[in-house]
């Protein structure tokens, strides 16, 4: 049995959501969705889930922003592939991004983000480290 890789899109905008949900399906990806931090902290940890991939926006509605998600989600599994996605300066990332993540800026080609999601899961976070 071939088991699909599941992916946590985390995305408030709906359009997005939309085009990145089918893009990411068309390239044979399992998607979960979230519209915001809270949403997405509550689905990272519930019993049985298995990401292997988190896409998610920096600016979230709320209190809880895409940084402390991915954070969150590396805690639980350290080798999670973590793609941020901003519509704003990407200079924090540097500093608040997980290691072995990366940034792609709004607006992206579908295209851009499936090879970004690709390579992520391709390449351990963990081994990008030494």
């Amino acid at each position: 049995m071939i088991r699909t890789i599941d992916v946590l899109v985390v995305e408030d905008r709906e359009l997005l959501q939309i085009m990145l949900t089918e893009s990411l399906i068309d390239d044979g990806l399992s998607v979960t969705l979230a519209a915001d931090g809270t949403q997405a902290m509550s689905m990272l940890s519930q019993e049985g889930m298995d990401y292997r991939a988190l896409i998610v926006d920096v600016n979230l509605p709320g209190s809880i922003s895409g940084w402390d998600v991915a954070r969150r989600a590396r805690w639980l599994r350290p080798t999670m592939s973590v793609l941020y996605v901003t519509g704003y300066d990407a200079t924090d990332w540097i500093a608040k991004g997980v290691p072995g993540s990366q940034i792609l800026t709004k607006p992206f080609a579908m295209t851009t983000m499936l090879m970004m999601v690709s390579h992520l899961i391709s390449v351990s976070p963990v081994s990008m480290l030494h």
